[in-house]
Parts: structure tokens; C-alpha cells; sequence
């Protein structure tokens, strides 16, 4: 399986999050419900088949974890 990566701008990702007040730890905290709660419908849900074929829902959350806690790096 290839390495995943999120495509994002930096910059304007870290001026959204100032600008909006964002609790990126709060976002953490929701991912760990969305984990538990979201496997599920990842998994029966014929609309990300494609997704599923090359990623488990584990390696998808994990890919967004890292990138949250990068960010959480740089404020």
C-alpha cells in the first residue's frame, strides 16, 4: 500500500484555524468518536468502494490523525 498524503495549504489551513477559533484538540477528540462510530458506514457503504480498495479505515484515520497532530506542531 502506498504511502497517503492530504493535500492541503499550509498557510491557509493555520490562518482558518486562527481566524475561526478552532480547538484543534477538540477536532482530535472528535476524530477518536468518528473512529469508533464511522467504521461501519465505511464499511458498508458501496459509495466508498474505491477508497476502501486501497485504504482501511484504520490508515485513513491515522493519515488525518497525523496530519491534525502536524498542525498542532506548528501553532
Amino acid at each position: 500500500m502506498e504511502n497517503v498524503k492530504l493535500k492541503h495549504d499550509r498557510k491557509k489551513l493555520k490562518s482558518l484555524i486562527e481566524n475561526e477559533k478552532i480547538d484543534i484538540n477538540a477536532v482530535l477528540s472528535n476524530l477518536n468518536d468518528i473512529k469508533s462510530k464511522g467504521k461501519h458506514i465505511y464499511e458498508n457503504s458501496w459509495h466508498l468502494s474505491l477508497v476502501k480498495e486501497s485504504m482501511s479505515w484504520e490508515k485513513l484515520c491515522s493519515v488525518v490523525e497525523r496530519g491534525i497532530e502536524r498542525i498542532l506542531a506548528d501553532s
